[in-house]
């Protein structure tokens, strides 16, 4: 079993460009998901995307990462350990 972060965001996706920068910003905090798995629903404009990460990965808080992710347009955002 891996350790995850999910996101549920709203975009238009001839832009979709959450899920990459929100990878970014991930790697920037010092987190390497090993897996990225994207999907757009274009009927509902929602993308959802799962970062996976090794079981010895050592998570943000959600507290902490909705700070890191703040003005992204973020609509859920799960962690699961």
């Amino acid at each position: 079993m891996s350790k995850e972060i999910e996101i549920t965001y709203s975009e238009d996706f001839r832009e979709n460009k959450i899920a990459g920068n929100v990878y970014g910003i991930l790697r920037d905090a010092g987190l390497r998901p090993l897996f990225v798995q994207t999907t757009y629903n274009v009927r509902e404009g929602r993308g959802e995307t799962k970062y996976l990460f090794n079981n010895d990965s050592v998570l943000p808080k959600k507290q902490e990462l909705e700070k890191m992710l703040e003005g992204i347009n973020i609509i859920r955002l799960e962690i699961e350990e």
